[in-house]
């Protein structure tokens, strides 16, 4: 511990010390390099933004999985089955745990589990002015590793005059929210309140949260402030259904009313620029808990019925992340860095009359410096990254466990080359090494449990055992061709993931209620990549994404396609601009089929989904409406083994109208 703060404090003094001028984006003649977290649109990997107007179009209030839907490979599911709530998106196969994610290049996957929440604070896309998605290695960013890819979002831009918004929105199963906010060339504060009855029973959602951004210079000092706050209530809806129940009652929850959850999360940024130098210290804080009934897991007749169990955590995440900008010339640019936490979270189990409670505490520390460079000759650019992370993770708690500690060398380089006006072709490799989560290395108990084999713990199917979960590994190859104009743009690849020890899904799950992961000895994910932006004309456009997969995994003598990673998706609008104040759209999804297991014996059939929206705006109010799953189809979004094969199924026909005033 003491040697991860005194590093931490020597790394920030040394990249101090280089101070002179700068801004974010540094503008070299015909080449803008975007910072550190950020690709540029020579940089040599697949990527795609979306910008605050395509954010607008396509998002009704929803989290921000149900928009990274619609570009390539990206699958999303819903415990509860509508866009609030606990939801889940996977890239390429590969789930958010994997996904680096960041706020402003700052992380957001808690270091503990690596996962991202946004359900703790609801209505975070009204905060973002763009999001960039990296697909597979990329750039190294500050955080977990770029396994899967990277996705970040930029905090809302100050606008040159005060302006403001008021909205409100009301949907199917009682869905409400009320946000407003106001933004002016100093500071912004948004707010907003949602709840919904959620479609499965006693799956609910209640939740606020709270925006605001500000910013002041002093001399040549530039500073910005940046956080939020959110506050949210669920009712649980973990548990997948057998298909028989479904087809009862598409509705029916296992969860019951006693299990429920209720967090509080904090998240600041302040960040000082001077010169070429940048520098962010950030802090996170949860405090909250959630409860389960045992009696889903533990055979032993319980005569007093159900056997709630309640975890309650609380956590701390202080860092700083500091970057160099240094330009020499018109043809090589530098980018020098470093990004350093120390992580705290406390466990607190705590069960019926029948179980001991239990406290426990996980810490994570983690430096991880990088370089970046990047060179011009004519008409080809030459990208190279190196990042050290060096990172650990210790546990207090009975019985005692060893420390962890991981040290990893991730590095990517790639070409691109302008072949005509419009167009380049890009090619990119990286290698990726990421650790187990605490998840992965306890198998499923919150509570270490030793390192012998415990049987038939949690039941039939879900036995406690030790295993030993070794960090995985990617190499990662992307082959692209990029044309953009006024009106058209494209981006076809191909990519070839070869992985080493990948932490895969077995299907199962945990009773702590999160899937188990182990790893597979040999594996590899492939495909070609299409998006598509056409604006045909002044009233039509044409919007696609797609993507065409192989995967394969090599286990034990046999060979299986992973879990959850179907080989076909497909994405298509067709948006109607039938005037400058009014404009419909429809969108078409497809999802192949996928397997929910390891032996690939159970399949989560393929779907296909139709919905319609649009808006009208009249002296600065702004009346948009959606209707999702107009087919009223019964669709199965994903899938874990229990005892048996359990679903998880996304709302019949449903729908949402909201009112905005700007002004």
């Amino acid at each position: 511990m003491k040697k991860i703060k005194t590093l931490f404090l020597l790394l920030t003094i040394s990249i101090s010390s280089f101070a002179q001028s700068l801004t974010d984006t540094i503008q070299i003649p015909e080449v803008a390099v975007t910072g550190s977290y950020s690709a540029a649109k020579q940089t040599p990997f697949t990527f795609k933004n979306l910008s605050q107007k395509d954010i607008s179009l396509r998002s009704t209030g929803t989290e921000p999985a149900v928009l990274l839907s619609t570009t390539p490979s990206v699958t999303f599911y819903s415990d509860n089955g509508t866009g609030l709530g606990y939801m889940y998106y996977r890239l390429r196969g590969i789930d958010q745990t994997r996904i680096n994610s960041t706020l402003n290049g700052i992380p957001l996957n808690e270091p503990e589990d690596q996962g991202v929440y946004y359900n703790n604070y609801g209505g975070f896309l009204n905060s973002v002015s763009n999001i960039q998605i990296i697909r597979g290695a990329g750039l190294s960013k500050p955080g977990v590793s770029s396994y899967g890819g990277s996705l970040n979002f930029s905090s809302l831009e100050f606008t040159d005059k005060l302006s403001g918004f008021s909205n409100l929105l009301y949907g199917s199963y009682n869905t409400f929210s009320i946000t407003g906010g106001i933004n002016s060339p100093h500071f912004f504060l948004l707010a907003g309140k949602t709840k919904t009855d959620g479609y499965r029973n006693n799956s609910f959602n209640d939740s606020w949260s709270t925006f605001y951004g500000g910013n002041f210079s002093v001399g040549k000092n530039y500073f910005k402030v940046y956080g939020f706050v959110g506050k949210q209530k669920n009712g649980m809806a973990w548990l997948g259904e057998p298909l028989d129940s479904i087809n009862k009652d598409p509705k029916h929850n296992t969860n019951t009313k006693d299990e429920v959850d209720d967090f509080l999360y904090v998240h600041n940024q302040l960040t000082w620029q001077n010169g070429h130098l940048k520098a962010t210290v950030y802090h996170t804080y949860l405090n909250g808990w959630y409860t389960t009934d045992m009696g889903h897991f533990d055979p032993i007749p319980n005569p007093n019925g159900s056997c709630i169990w309640k975890l309650a955590l609380k956590s701390n995440w202080l860092g700083t992340n500091v970057n160099y900008n240094l330009p020499l010339g018109d043809v090589l640019y530098l980018n020098l860095g470093t990004n350093a936490y120390t992580y705290s979270r406390e466990h607190q189990g705590t069960y019926t009359s029948l179980y001991p409670s239990y406290t426990n505490t996980g810490t994570r520390n983690e430096v991880s410096p990088y370089a970046k460079a990047e060179i011009r000759i004519n008409k080809v650019w030459f990208y190279g990254d190196i990042q050290y992370r060096y990172t650990t993770f210790n546990y207090d708690g009975d019985p005692s466990m060893l420390p962890q500690e991981w040290r990893f060398l991730n590095w990517s380089s790639g070409v691109s080359i302008k072949v005509k006006e419009h167009s380049s072709i890009y090619y990119g490799i990286g290698k990726t090494n990421r650790e187990p989560t605490r998840n992965d290395i306890f198998q499923g108990s919150d509570n270490f449990l030793g390192y012998n084999d415990i049987p038939d713990y949690w039941g039939p199917g879900i036995p406690y055992q030790y295993k030993i979960i070794n960090p995985e590994e990617a190499l990662n190859n992307e082959l692209g061709w990029k044309y953009k104009t006024d009106y058209l743009l494209i981006n076809a690849n191909f990519y070839y993931m070869d992985f080493k020890n990948e932490i895969v899904l077995n299907g199962k799950y945990g009773p702590n209620s999160i899937v188990l992961h182990q790893n597979a000895a040999e594996s590899y994910r492939s495909g070609i990549e299409f998006d598509l932006d056409y604006k045909a004309t002044t009233h039509w456009q044409f919007l696609t994404s797609n993507s065409f997969s192989f995967n394969q995994i090599q286990q034990d003598g046999e060979t299986f396609q992973p879990v959850l990673t179907p080989s076909l998706l497909l994405s298509g609008d067709v948006v109607c601009n039938l005037s400058k104040s009014v404009y419909t759209g429809l969108n078409v999804r497809f999802n192949g089929k996928s397997y929910i297991d390891f032996s690939n014996e159970n399949q989560l059939p393929s779907y296909a989904l139709l919905s319609v929206y649009g808006g009208i705006t009249w002296k600065g109010i702004l009346i948009k409406g959606t209707v999702n799953n107009v087919l009223n189809d019964l669709v199965l979004t994903n899938g874990i083994i229990g005892a048996e094969p359990l679903y998880f199924v996304m709302a019949g026909i449903n729908g949402s109208v909201s009112l905005t005033y700007k002004f």
